[in-house]
């Protein structure tokens, strides 16, 4: 939304009431109606020469009080306005807000359906996995029952791990560990529960990850299943909260260079964090070297395991070296082949009978 005046001195008034006079004053009051629907950028400007030109630029997030300024005092093109608007620490406030509040929601909702605490990250995962291939996206709406729709979902599962190059025998576990949706009674029998599920956690889910790459969504979904159950202590899981991860990877000075171990990886917000980093300003060859092979995870427990490799697919690539069994043993085969430069580590700190 863009409000002009002709005279430089008639940008912003000291009390922003001068609507019909001040461009920016007439500017926020436009966007304060707008707002109660749209995110709105608000641009204010003012003078007619280069010499007396003022620009101003206010973000008005839908469903908020007041406006924030919006970081450039120059018109830009309209793909680096949307850029930085996604890219925005209060928009990504925002979408992140939103996503907590919509992973209590469905918990509740995946709980009054009786499908057990352990399968609710697994089948989050599996979804946006499987609406990566673009046939299932197209066609899980008319599949004629719940049932073919729950066989088509992890045949969708198979095909992108196919897809994504994992060794046949990862392939061949984790088709176990998501087999358990054609098993679940809730699923199998209420189709329009099940399209139902999929389309929201394709608008609410799935647009975060596209919009904000390189975030744990995952993992914050696991962690709100468990802290529901209250079991999460008792498992000994301490999964890295994103800001700390991203802290790690900043202290580590990870960059374009750093081959980075996790070997309690979790589900993977460390490397998540990393491969962000990792990525700033390289080349597509770069990116790739970077995916396949500097990169590198253990986990020890199979179910969190699938949601490691899940996390890093939705988050492109990076999932081929995530391998699933005890760090003690794997670490001397892993340090030799990868030689990894950098390690990050957020270890569990106990388990039934032992302190760490």
């Amino acid at each position: 939304m863009i409000e002009c005046k002709a005279d430089a001195t008639k940008h912003i008034s000291k009390t922003l009431d001068k609507y019909s006079d001040f461009a920016v004053d007439g500017a926020l009051l436009y966007a304060s109606f707008m707002s109660k629907e749209f995110d709105v950028l608000a641009i204010a400007v003012s003078g007619e020469t280069e010499a007396t030109l003022r620009i101003s630029h206010y973000l008005h997030l839908r469903g908020t009080d007041r406006p924030i300024e919006f970081p450039t005092d120059e018109i830009l093109p309209f793909d680096d306005y949307y850029k930085k608007y996604l890219h925005s620490d209060v928009k990504f406030r925002q979408d992140y807000d939103a996503l907590l509040s919509y992973s209590r929601e469905l918990n509740e909702e995946l709980e009054a359906k009786k499908i057990k605490e352990a399968h609710r990250g697994l089948l989050i995962s599996g979804i946006l996995v499987a609406l990566g291939d673009a046939a299932f996206k197209k066609s899980f709406k008319v599949q004629k029952t719940a049932k073919s729709l729950a066989n088509n979902l992890v045949e969708s599962i198979v095909n992108e791990l196919k897809s994504a190059d994992l060794p046949l025998d990862k392939i061949s576990n984790l088709e176990g560990e998501f087999s358990f949706i054609k098993r679940n009674t809730t699923l199998t029998n209420d189709k329009d529960f099940f399209v139902s599920l999929i389309e929201q956690i394709d608008k609410n889910v799935n647009t975060f990850v596209r919009t904000h790459k390189y975030h744990d969504t995952l993992g914050q979904f696991y962690v709100q299943f468990l802290q529901y159950a209250n079991n999460d202590k008792g498992l000994g899981i301490v999964l890295t909260p994103p800001h700390i991860a991203e802290l790690f990877a900043d202290l580590a000075e990870i960059n374009k260079k750093s081959v980075v171990f996790d070997n309690c990886c979790g589900t993977a917000g460390l490397l998540i964090a990393a491969m962000k980093r990792m990525l700033v300003g390289v080349s597509e060859r770069e990116e790739t070297s970077i995916k396949k092979k500097q990169l590198i995870g253990i986990e020890f427990q199979e179910d969190i395991y699938a949601l490691a490799v899940s996390n890093m697919i939705v988050h492109g690539d990076g999932k081929t070296n995530i391998f699933s069994g005890d760090c003690f043993e794997l670490a001397k085969g892993i340090n030799s082949k990868y030689k990894p430069n950098v390690g990050v580590l957020n270890p569990p700190y106990k388990s039934k009978s032992q302190h760490y």
